[in-house]
Order: C-alpha cells, then sequence, then structure tokens
C-alpha cells in the first residue's frame, strides 16, 4: 500500500512538474507582478473565513451541545491544525490530522474521544452535501457562458453521484449504530477489546446521541449552510485573483471555476495536498475556458503559496499546542 501511495505522490510531481514546463513563465511573471502586497494579504486573509464557516460547521456536527462551553475560535485553531496535518502528511489520504483534532479537544477541553469522533464523520456528512451543492449551483449558474467538453460534465456528474452514495452510506452507518458494532467487531482483538471492557453503555449512548442528531434537521441544515458558506467564500479567490491577475471573470463564472477545481482536489484526495492534479487541473479548466495557460499558471502558484503560508502557521499553532500539553503533563 505504501509503494502504491508513494507511486501516487510521484506521478503528482511528474505532472506537476509537465503543467509548469509547458507555462511560458516570463508572461506568468508579468501577470504576477500585477499583485502588491494588500491583494496578496487580502488573499491570504480571505482564507480566516473560510476556515472559520467551516469550524463553525463543525461546531453544529456535535451530537451534543457546544455552543456554550467552546467557542468558535477554538475550533478554527483546532481545525487549521487538522487540515494542514491531513495535508501534510504522506500517505495519510487526508485523515491523519483527525485523531490529532480530536486528542486536542479531549487534552485540552475535555471533549470525549468519541463525541469528537462522531462529530468529525458527521461534518464530513454536511462537507459532502454542501460540496455536491455548491457544485450543482456553480453548473446551474455558469450554464450558457462556458461550452464544455462532454467529458468534464461526464466526469463531474461521476463525481457528484459517487459522492452522494459515499454521503449515503455514511448516514446509515452512523444511524445504524456503527460505535457498538464497530466494538463488537474490535472486542475479540488483543489489546483493543481489554480497552473496550465497561464501555458499552457509553458507545450505546453515543450511537443513540447520533441518531437523535439526524433527526433534527435544523443542525443538520445549519451545518451544512455553514459549510456552504466556506465553499462560496472561496469563490472569491477566483473572482479577486483573476482580475488583479489581468483576466477579469465573472462571479458567475468564478464559481464555476472553483466548484470544478473543487471535484479535481476532491477527487484526488489521496494525493497529499492534491499536489500537481490541482495545478494540472487549474490550468487544463481555466484554458478551457478562455484563460491563457501563463495566468491560470499563476493564479495556481498564488493558490499554492496561499496554501503554504496556512500551513505554515498551523504547524506553528500545533508546535505551540504540543508544547503546552508538555508542560501541563510536567
Amino acid at each position: 500500500m505504501k509503494l502504491l501511495k508513494a507511486l501516487l505522490l510521484a506521478v503528482g510531481a511528474v505532472v506537476l512538474w509537465r503543467t509548469f514546463a509547458a507555462v511560458d513563465w516570463a508572461t506568468a511573471g508579468e501577470a504576477l507582478k500585477r499583485l502588491d502586497t494588500v491583494h496578496c494579504i487580502f488573499l491570504f486573509c480571505l482564507y480566516a473565513a473560510v476556515y472559520y464557516l467551516n469550524a463553525a460547521g463543525w461546531i453544529f456536527s456535535y451530537p451534543a451541545d457546544l455552543k456554550e462551553r467552546l467557542s468558535v475560535f477554538t475550533f478554527f485553531r483546532v481545525r487549521l491544525i487538522g487540515e494542514t496535518l491531513n495535508n501534510l502528511i504522506p500517505f495519510s489520504a487526508s485523515v491523519g490530522g483527525e485523531p490529532v483534532k480530536a486528542e486536542i479537544l479531549r487534552r485540552n477541553h475535555g471533549i470525549p474521544l468519541a463525541d469528537s469522533y462522531a462529530a468529525i464523520l458527521i461534518v464530513h456528512v454536511t462537507f459532502n452535501l454542501s460540496l455536491n451543492v455548491f457544485v450543482l449551483g456553480a453548473w446551474w449558474a455558469a450554464r450558457g457562458i462556458y461550452t464544455v467538453p462532454d467529458k468534464l460534465w461526464q466526469a463531474v456528474a461521476v463525481f457528484l453521484i459517487v459522492l452522494f452514495a459515499a454521503t449515503a452510506g455514511l448516514v446509515w452507518a452512523l444511524v445504524s449504530g456503527l460505535f457498538e458494532k464497530s466494538a463488537g467487531l474490535a472486542r475479540g482483538l488483543p489489546l483493543i477489546g481489554a480497552r473496550l471492557e465497561g464501555k458499552t453503555d457509553r458507545l450505546r449512548a453515543l450511537d443513540r446521541a447520533i441518531r437523535d442528531y439526524f433527526r433534527r434537521p435544523v443542525w443538520l441544515a445549519v451545518s451544512t449552510l455553514f459549510n456552504l458558506a466556506a465553499w462560496m467564500t472561496g469563490v472569491f479567490e477566483v473572482y479577486f485573483g483573476l482580475r488583479w491577475l489581468g483576466s477579469p471573470v465573472s462571479l458567475s463564472q468564478a464559481w464555476f471555476l472553483e466548484a470544478t477545481v473543487q471535484c479535481v482536489r476532491v477527487g484526488t484526495f489521496f494525493i497529499p495536498s492534491g499536489i500537481g492534479s490541482q495545478e494540472a487541473g487549474i490550468v487544463w479548466l481555466f484554458g478551457q475556458c478562455g484563460i491563457s495557460g501563463p495566468v491560470a499558471a499563476a493564479f495556481a502558484v498564488v493558490r499554492r503559496l496561499r496554501e503554504l503560508l496556512w500551513f505554515a502557521l498551523g504547524l506553528a499553532l500545533w508546535s505551540a499546542t504540543r508544547e503546552r500539553g508538555t508542560t501541563a503533563r510536567g
């Protein structure tokens, strides 16, 4: 498995190299020179809103009400740490940071691990639902604006069907008693089985809380709406980024471009941080929509640099959190 994932990472690197090798970087450099310090700060800070909205959606995914116990900013910090690790840990398939999120909330804020894992699974439901709405809305808004290849439309349609089916399967597993059934399977395993002794009632109660959560459509809708707002906020990076790089687009066009790029990004989750796939998707898709290769490549560079800066902040927060935990234990 590790060999396969290493091969996929290598393929992503090769795709990145081939994508950028075909770019006229003199023209791309001229486009990048259009960006000044204010533009760069705006594009960086824009994603604070994205992380904040996702954090709010995460809070409303908890089976128990945590809104009065912890602030959204607390979840903002924890989410940034977890998402940074999801993107930077090799071979994690975008899940390496999830246990870290749960552990930080347990150690620093007293939230049981099982509750956090339940919320992480539930927020994936609302995350996927919001992505479906986001992509469908984008293609509806851009109807008649772009003429895209049939294969692209077919690929997006397949992506949405698979995403919806996976989401429905996750909901079914959660309401069917995922935690108690998983514990039943694990009891026969050495070491793990012993740790589950005496926790059956807690796991059964957690499954009931999850079922109760899905009987409260308001919380599900609120979490989905917060995640949808986060997706929509990302549209402004495309809108302003391309405008400042010299290839302005309308909001409908920016929505279409961002939604389709996110399909590529989510569809290639097994490649750490979408290396290569994101850049190739941006250059190819933007080219299909009349944006020159150098400008598209310049935008891909801006997005990657923005991500790296946020990853650096996430690693700094993780380091500070670990140091506080070590001090507290000492």
